[in-house]
């Protein structure tokens, strides 16, 4: 694999020799690429005949089955709760399919074995944050709001809220084998939870212009997510969205 930084032309050249070689109609990219990594082979074998939480990536030249997630979806919702990484994912999650050492950082340590347990405590919120995710983009508050930071949490504050969501779950710790089984698609709670943050955002901005730029910064996120871990009302109201493993 190339480890360079910045070289999209030196890539697409040579996905460009691949595709050519292959016979392909569609040109290979950087997702094709990461298609043939270990970690994408043992995710779909370990999932292979089993219901959600496991999952399969899919193949890009195929169609897609029901418990298949793309790629670049892969990418984005892993760097949401387990990078925590919120800004990057909405602006930039291609750096994780570029480069090995964004890469690297989804898979597991070279001493481990993707085994069912290792899959659950690092996998196991994908489906129910992806699907969640989704969910998000269909809630908008149907009342008019003149506050623009409640208008920039609705509009550019989904990574963030997912990514927080996460972090809430398992108190901080990577092991997210006692992920919820599903997060529950409550739009009044999410509505209410979203205007908590954004007075949250507005009494620590520090005079920080906040629009869609404010989402895109990871560093924001860390800093925002000291001060979101002080109100212990919002992460009750987090909290009941989770529905409990029976």
């Amino acid at each position: 694999m190339i480890k360079k930084e910045s070289c999209e032309e030196d890539f697409n050249d040579l996905y460009k020799e691949i595709s050519i070689a292959l016979n392909r109609q569609k040109a290979i990219n950087e997702a094709d690429i990461r298609y043939t990594d270990s970690l994408i082979n043992d995710i779909n074998d370990i999932s292979e005949a089993k219901d959600k939480p496991f999952f399969k990536i899919h193949k890009r030249s195929s169609e897609i089955s029901s418990g298949e997630y793309k790629i670049e979806d892969f990418v984005k919702i892993t760097a949401i709760y387990l990078l925590q990484e919120p800004g990057s994912a909405r602006s930039s999650k291609g750096k994780y399919l570029k480069s090995d050492l964004y890469w690297d950082r989804l898979k597991l340590s070279e001493n481990e074995v993707l085994d069912e347990d290792a899959f659950l405590k690092k996998f196991k919120p994908f489906v129910a944050i992806k699907e969640f995710f989704d969910f998000l983009g269909e809630v908008k508050d149907s009342k008019d709001n003149d506050n623009e930071i409640i208008k920039c949490v609705d509009k550019y504050g989904n990574e963030l809220l997912c990514s927080y969501i996460a972090w809430v779950a398992c108190e901080g710790n990577d092991d997210f084998s006692r992920f919820p089984s599903e997060i529950k698609k409550d739009k009044k709670l999410v509505i209410s939870i979203k205007k908590r943050i954004a007075k949250i955002i507005e009494a620590t901005c520090n005079q920080q212009t906040v629009d869609s730029n404010y989402f895109k910064k990871d560093k924001t996120y860390i800093e925002l997510r000291k001060e979101l871990d002080k109100d212990d009302k919002l992460k009750n109201e987090i909290k009941k969205l989770f529905k409990v493993d029976e």
